[in-house]
């Protein structure tokens, strides 16, 4: 049987994928991620695309808790005086 109104989610990360019905909860279980690179941080600009990423709930919240380290990392960067 042949059934539209399907979107294909596939994570970057792990591979799991998944086939969600339009309108169905189990979407809220995916995210998309958008991210600058070390070489795109230097000139962010409407014309620099970032990295744009599908991740499943779980790959999520591990890049949630990397994302926090590196936001840590950085402020603590940002207050170092003279480097």
């Amino acid at each position: 049987m042949k059934s539209d109104g399907y979107s294909k989610y596939v994570c970057d990360k792990c591979g799991k994928t998944a086939y969600v019905a339009a309108g169905d909860t189990e979407a809220r279980e995916w995210f998309t991620v958008r991210r600058y690179s070390a070489g795109k941080a230097t000139r962010i600009a409407d014309d620099v695309a970032p990295d744009i990423y599908e991740l499943c709930s779980q790959c999520n919240a591990s890049f949630m808790t990397f994302m926090q380290q590196d936001d840590a990392s950085f402020e603590a960067w940002l207050k170092e005086v003279g480097q």
